[in-house]
């Protein structure tokens, strides 16, 4: 966790601005300050049923844009974390809902600002594998890959690191932001020079996304 050895234990929310400020070096102070107004919301916005219910009739974008929060911080910080805790964007959520979520987990819980794995990863990944192996998927553990192979401008698989080709008519690029431009730059000039991937080697970090897996029983 983000705040298991961090010393002195300040309090919410200037733990949470203090000990993440390494983390989001593309925020500003002046972005970082622009949140203020908000943290009159997170105290009152539950204060009786009738002020909740004037939260829950606008959504927390309209919320952001009427504390006049900069859009940094928005587009940085606010959407990217409620998207990976509601599996929403803030303009289809209600104030109310995120401001809840937002109070909760990164304020009040300050130890918990890190995402955590369930105690039994491995039981997750076990029944999920299952069911894709029974739909016929082939997973290969332990083989990474070199580059990949094109016929002309079309994508005919790729090469592993030991040489082995796998062709394939579609190829996934989900190897994340160290592994991508290696395999890219190994890649022949119809790859390298496509246009969403021309630019790969400027990559410094690898987009969040959220997935909800569903436990049956």
């Amino acid at each position: 966790p983000v705040f298991a050895s961090r010393t002195p234990q300040l309090p919410a929310p200037f733990g949470t601005l203090a000990y993440t400020a390494d983390r989001f070096t593309d925020l500003p102070p002046v972005d970082r300050l622009s949140a203020f107004p908000l943290f009159f919301d997170l105290m009152c916005f539950d204060a009786d049923e009738e002020t909740y219910a004037a939260y829950d009739k606008i959504s927390f974008a309209q919320l952001v844009a009427k504390r006049n929060a900069s859009q940094q911080l928005y587009d940085v910080f606010l959407k990217p974390v409620l998207i990976a805790l509601m599996f929403a964007p803030p303009e289809e959520l209600s104030a109310a809902a995120c401001l809840a979520v937002l109070t909760n987990y990164v304020l009040s819980h300050q130890n918990d600002f890190d995402v955590r794995w369930p105690s039994a990863p491995q039981q997750v990944f076990e029944r999920w594998t299952e069911r894709l192996v029974d739909r016929g998927v082939e997973l290969r553990g332990s083989t990474p890959v070199s580059h990949v192979l094109v016929d002309g401008n079309k994508v005919a698989g790729v090469q592993t690191t030991n040489g082995e080709n796998i062709e394939a008519q579609i190829v996934i690029l989900a190897c994340g932001a160290s592994a991508l431009p290696r395999i890219i730059d190994k890649s022949p000039a119809a790859v390298r020079e496509c246009a969403g991937l021309r630019d790969i080697g400027n990559l410094t970090c690898s987009a969040v996304t959220a997935a909800r897996l569903t436990a049956e029983p």
